[in-house]
């Protein structure tokens, strides 16, 4: 009879084992073993010639210009941030008082019409 146990809520039933034959290498005639031949050996192929420099600038006039107009754009936006900082810690700003003109005879004189 087979060997019941439980694992979990499956019921596992072991029937039997498996038999493993060993693994025999095929023969290889003689003959063909010597027909073999080895692969020639690697050759290194020689590197591509490096391409000339697609820009360059000996003048160094384009350096100056990238140089400048980066240090422009880092006054402006440490310019922004320091006002947006500026304006976090200023604290609230209350608006003005909202004036309103009644309908009575004093509301004639309403400067506000």
């Amino acid at each position: 009879m087979a060997d019941d146990r439980n694992t979990g809520r499956a019921v596992v039933r072991h029937i039997a084992k498996a038999k493993i034959s060993p693994a025999k290498a095929p023969e290889t005639p003689p003959d063909v073993a010597q027909r073999i031949v080895p692969p020639p050996p690697t050759e290194a192929l020689p590197a591509p010639a490096t391409p000339p420099p697609v820009f360059v600038d000996d003048s160094g006039r384009r350096r100056r210009w990238l140089r400048r107009a980066v240090l422009v754009f880092v006054i402006a936006a440490t310019t922004a941030l320091l006002l947006v900082w500026l304006s976090q810690i200023g604290g609230p700003v209350a608006p003005a008082p909202v004036v309103t003109c009644d309908a009575t005879p004093a509301a004639q004189k309403c400067p506000h019409r």
